[in-house]
């Protein structure tokens, strides 16, 4: 929502407008995270009315504690998520990887003590609030003491509250959504069937997280870029067409090479990796695995539409599309999770997500939001041939390959992952694509001698100082 506003005034050079944005922003996003106080301690209380008996009191008392710390993490993150929004609207992506590079890092190195000195999964959720806050005062300071960024609390633009709302309420509630279908499968499991299968599917469904993420680390730079692109070409619908079309198919070919390899890898070495991760007893978290990856193959491919939508200011039909997704899924999920314990709930999930993202999405994007999803698909399949030779070598490893020790099961998955790219730059990859990637070695080897040429400088003012 922030970069919808900031990308239409900054189109204009409205900077003041800019300063009056953030501080609205900043004021409204400090009251939600307010309320989300409020509620989260309601909820903590309640947590009996949303679980019954699926767990023990023992389970329940810690429970409450780990939603309270979760719920202050949240409403702190609330007015911080300003300043994060702010990062990204001035395109400063290497900073905001960085950030998240030093989560990735800081989690497990914060969390491995506190597990060792027995706290449990109450430690680990302190850990995480701590990381989290030392990455808000991060992005609080750059924006302040960096960027310099200003907050006007008066003279507000008419009418842009009630404009900001209309826009970002639809996105609050897709974003509340997303987090109910993302725990809905473990609630219902935990519900319905016990504690022991929701650490099953957990297994599963962390490994579709990581593979999810990748996804959003890539789509995530081309937000301010689509909403200047739909800024500059409002009066040109032809023009507004072919760009986001060309961006939608250059950013979901970068998309299909990585989910794919991440997607196949799992199918070949996820058995495998679950093994000698989670040990025997987990051989369903596989199957959850390759189900919910499966189903989000193509949504992660096509991440970027959602903020095309948004930009265009099309996104309320996908909210309450997915209203009717999440309605589907509990209903499926209700009835196979009892049959088939995690595995049904994460096919209730795929039969979902399948209709909603694979079917009308894409009817959506063609027909609504100017993206040729004809021309998509004829990309997506040209580079879809590099696939034969991976797949043939995959099939091998799985058949064949002698695992058994992780350090074999290393080595394969290297040995995959080079046939892998050697058959998608030979077979698959356009001009475009080996241009992008030889560009980024070009650059490195810039710097490097760069580098040499400055050490050199500076050996030789050293040897004329002597």
């Amino acid at each position: 929502g922030y970069i919808f506003y900031f990308s239409k005034y900054k189109a204009k050079g409205q900077d003041e407008s800019i300063n009056s944005l953030n501080g609205l922003f900043l004021l409204v996003f400090t009251v939600l995270g307010i309320i989300v106080l409020c509620l989260g301690f309601l909820i903590s209380i309640g947590l009996p009315i949303l679980y019954g008996n699926g767990l023990t009191q023992k389970e329940y008392s810690i429970a409450r504690v780990l939603s309270v710390i979760v719920t202050i993490d949240i409403s702190i993150g609330f007015p911080v998520s300003v300043f994060s929004a702010i990062i990204r609207a001035q395109e400063k992506f290497i900073l905001a990887k960085l950030l998240n590079l030093f989560q990735a890092v800081a989690h497990p190195l914060v969390i491995l003590p506190m597990l060792l000195l027995g706290y449990g999964s109450i430690g680990m959720v302190i850990g995480t609030l701590i990381v989290n806050v030392i990455t808000y005062t991060v992005n609080v300071y750059v924006c302040l003491k960096k960027l310099r960024i200003k907050f006007t609390f008066k003279n507000f633009e008419k009418g842009l509250l009630k404009g900001m709302f209309a826009f970002s309420v639809f996105v609050a509630i897709n974003s509340v959504i997303n987090q109910v279908n993302t725990s809905l499968d473990k609630m219902l499991i935990a519900r319905f069937i016990n504690t022991a299968s929701v650490s099953i599917y957990t297994i599963g469904f962390s490994l579709y997280s990581y593979y999810a993420s990748f996804s959003s680390a890539v789509s995530g730079v081309f937000v301010p870029r689509i909403n200047r692109i739909v800024n500059e070409n409002l009066e040109d619908k032809v023009r507004l067409r072919k760009e986001l079309t060309g961006v939608f198919i250059k950013i979901g070919r970068i998309q299909f090479y990585i989910q794919m390899l991440l997607l196949t890898g799992i199918i070949f070495f996820g058995k495998r990796f679950i093994f000698f991760w989670a040990g025997p007893g987990y051989e369903d978290a596989y199957f959850i695995a390759i189900i919910l990856c499966s189903a989000y193959f193509l949504p992660l491919c096509q991440g970027i539409g959602v903020e095309v939508q948004r930009a265009q200011n099309k996104h309320q039909l996908r909210t309450v599309v997915y209203l009717i997704m999440t309605a589907i899924n509990v209903v499926i999920t209700v009835i196979c999770c009892q049959i088939w314990g995690g595995i049904g709930a994460a096919l209730g999930t795929a039969i979902a997500v399948v209709i909603v993202e694979w079917i009308f999405m894409n009817i959506y994007y063609h027909k609504s939001l100017n993206i040729n999803i004809v021309k998509f698909w004829k990309e997506i399949l040209k580079a879809s041939i590099g696939l034969i030779i991976p797949i043939g070598a995959g099939v091998s490893a799985l058949l064949w390959a002698p695992v058994a020790t992780l350090w074999q099961l290393a080595i394969w998955i290297c040995v995959y992952a080079i046939i892998y790219m050697l058959s998608m730059w030979f077979i698959a990859f356009n001009k475009e694509e080996k241009d992008l990637v030889l560009g980024v070695f070009k650059k490195l080897k810039r710097k490097e001698v760069k580098g040499d040429k400055d050490a050199d400088s500076i050996e030789t003012s050293a040897t004329e100082s002597r």
